[in-house]
C-alpha cells in the first residue's frame, strides 16, 4: 500500500486495517474494534442503551442503582 500518513498513530490504525487486528473489545457485548474512536462511538451507544456511565478516568463503566435493580 502506498498511501501516506501524517502521524505514526494514523499509520497504525491503517495497519490494522490490512492485518484485521482489532485490539479494542468491548467488555459488554465483546464486539471488537480496531480504532478507538469507533470503539468509544461503539461504548456510547451502551451507555444510552443501558443506562451506564463510562468513567473515563479509569475507563471502566459503573453501573448506575437502576440498572443493578433491574438485574
Amino acid at each position: 500500500c502506498q498511501k501516506g500518513f501524517r502521524t505514526k498513530d494514523d499509520l497504525r490504525i491503517h495497519i490494522r486495517h490490512h492485518t484485521g487486528e482489532k485490539p479494542y473489545v468491548c467488555e459488554i457485548c465483546g464486539q471488537k474494534y480496531g480504532d478507538r474512536g469507533c470503539y468509544r462511538s461503539h461504548l456510547i451507544g451502551h451507555e444510552r442503551q443501558l443506562g451506564i456511565v463510562l468513567d473515563k478516568s479509569v475507563k471502566k463503566f459503573l453501573v448506575q442503582p437502576k440498572l443493578i435493580d433491574s438485574l
